[in-house]
């Protein structure tokens, strides 16, 4: 495994705070290429969430910790849910089978707290609040962004993007942003 120095980008957002629309754009098009890598060879990770993606010091986007990554349609082996409940999408807190689109939801929620430097969801939030189906709330943005975050984490797993590229894609556009 790789050795990798530098900074969660929990760390980051704790340090930083909000980032500009291009510094979001390039984080998320930096993570797009491996994620739609795995969903492609039939593989989700399951646990996307700050804490997971480190910017090196040499600032290249890693994700880290496959450790509950799972094949896609693969039958649970037991009744536990593994992840994190503020970026898991509705069908991974109900215990469903969970496809690429779980991993998309994950990135809607983080790419919102890139721009917010806060969590979509009301403080005081409690587990029980996620399992009862709590939505995230997109306020902070503008109009465009935040419905293209919605359908990102939109409840209906086919209406949300059908690949991560296609949503850093649909999201760029929404900020008026051209990578290169």
């Amino acid at each position: 495994m790789e050795i990798i120095h530098g900074n969660s980008l929990r760390d980051v957002l704790a340090s930083n705070g909000a980032m500009n629309a291009e510094t979001v754009l390039q984080i998320l098009y930096a993570i797009a290429s491996p994620l739609d890598y795995v969903h492609s060879h039939n593989v989700v990770h399951k646990d996307l969430k700050p804490e997971n993606i480190v910017i090196t010091e040499t600032g290249e986007v890693k994700i880290i910790d496959f450790g509950t990554a799972t094949l896609h349609n693969k039958i649970h082996e037991n009744d536990v849910i593994v992840g994190t409940p503020e970026f898991m999408s509705p069908e991974q807190l109900s215990g469903d089978i969970v496809g690429p689109q779980g991993d998309i939801y994950a990135l809607g929620i983080i790419a919102y707290m890139m721009f917010t430097g806060c969590f979509p969801f009301p403080l005081g939030t409690k587990l029980d609040d996620f399992f009862n189906g709590l939505r995230p709330s997109f306020t902070g943005v503008n109009s465009e962004v935040a419905a293209v975050l919605e359908k990102a984490t939109h409840v209906d797993i086919d209406s949300r993007y059908q690949t991560v590229i296609e949503f850093v894609n649909v999201l760029a556009m929404a900020c008026n942003f051209q990578l290169g």
